[in-house]
């Protein structure tokens, strides 16, 4: 008994050693990411030119490129010019950390593991780049979906979403499960399925965007956000596309309501104004008393002098933060943040399918 305890806790220690493993490496790939969230959409190389200042250029060296410690000890600042670098940067470096943790500890020594990192890197990317451009780049979403593919044709069944996707429609329509224990058969059954899955995901969103449109009369889903749907349908299956879709819902409408709602209360209206020359605040061809006039002075040089001074110059008045543009939110970071919490909530998930819909069998137990 004593010795069967001594073990349990060696195991628990080796657990939270290579979950701070887990830690450092994903804090090393966030500082990657950063890499990727800056220069995809600007059409860079995310390999050359090597990491640099933006302000001087200057090549980051090694020592100073040691993630989040190195932000730290140079208190966010470029150690050549002094530039002040954004605090988002070591953020998303621990924020990539702490992801590959929690993945860690939640499948331990799952080869899935490294498929879930693979999954929350390209989360990641995408959800920066939609708030920062409010785009998410095909290399996240069709690359995504490349990867997603592959996954279904290379993991255990009982292992990738997909497969345990497949597994349940299957024993709810009576289709039968014992293929799957085949490696060979039962990974082309999950890759097709994944297929399928991909393009009942692209189709769901599609779907949702063009009865926005007719609703609002104005585009109500981005490309981006249909392509990465597709994406997580072939990595997550049919009932995942399907709860996805719901709790991003749910999370973009609590979170832009409450934009709205910070926005209203501790902020105001931006605008900024800006005042054109008499001959520029003139249109070309203009109206006055019932006369038409082709050029600024002309017309000018016809009105009274009251009139002349009201057009001597016009003031435009251009939004820059309103609460009506706050209804123009990215909806990527919402399906991003679903995508994580049923990653780590997938085994609840399927435990609320099985309770309430159908017995889930256990292939792993086959």
């Amino acid at each position: 008994m004593l010795d069967l305890m001594v073990l349990n806790e060696t195991t628990k220690d080796m657990l939270w050693f290579f979950a701070a493993i887990a830690f450092v490496f994903g804090a090393v790939w966030g500082s990657f990411l950063n890499v990727c969230i800056y220069r995809l959409p600007a059409g860079k190389s995310i390999v050359w030119p090597g990491s640099h200042c933006g302000a001087c250029g200057t090549p980051i060296q090694w020592f100073d490129n040691i993630p989040i410690l190195s932000y730290l000890l140079l208190r966010g600042t470029c150690r050549a010019c002094g530039t002040h670098f954004s605090a988002r940067y070591a953020a998303i470096e621990s924020l990539a950390g702490l992801l590959f943790a929690a993945v860690w500890l939640k499948y331990p020594g799952q080869f899935v593991v490294l498929a879930h990192w693979i999954v929350l890197c390209l989360l990641l990317i995408g959800t920066f780049t939609d708030i920062d451009h409010f785009i998410i780049p095909d290399s996240v979403t069709l690359g995504g979906l490349v990867f997603a593919l592959t996954a279904a044709l290379l993991l255990p069944p009982a292992e990738s979403f997909c497969g345990q996707d497949f597994l349940f429609i299957s024993e709810l329509f009576g289709l039968g499960s014992g293929r799957l224990n085949h490696w060979l058969i039962g990974r082309g059954f999950v890759f097709v399925w994944s297929a399928i899955c991909a393009a009942f995901g692209w189709l769901l969103l599609w779907s949702v965007g063009i009865f926005g449109r007719i609703l609002f009369r104005k585009e109500a889903m981005g490309g981006g956000d249909i392509k990465l749907f597709a994406f997580l349908g072939a990595y997550f299956g049919l009932c995942g596309t399907i709860a996805i879709l719901f709790l991003s819902s749910v999370l973009g409408a609590i979170g832009g309501s409450l934009l709205l709602l910070i926005h209203k209360v501790f902020r105001r209206d931006e605008f900024e104004e800006l005042c054109l020359e008499k001959a520029k605040a003139l249109r070309p061809c203009m109206v006055y008393q019932n006369r038409a006039f082709c050029g600024a002075e002309e017309a000018v040089e016809q009105m009274s002098d009251l009139d002349a001074a009201d057009f001597s110059a016009r003031v435009i008045r251009i939004p820059r933060k309103t609460s009506r543009q706050l209804h123009h939110f990215p909806f990527g970071p919402y399906i991003a943040l679903a995508a994580a919490v049923l990653l780590f909530a997938f085994p609840e998930f399927k435990s609320l399918l099985q309770q309430y819909v159908w017995t889930w069998p256990d292939l792993a137990g086959k």
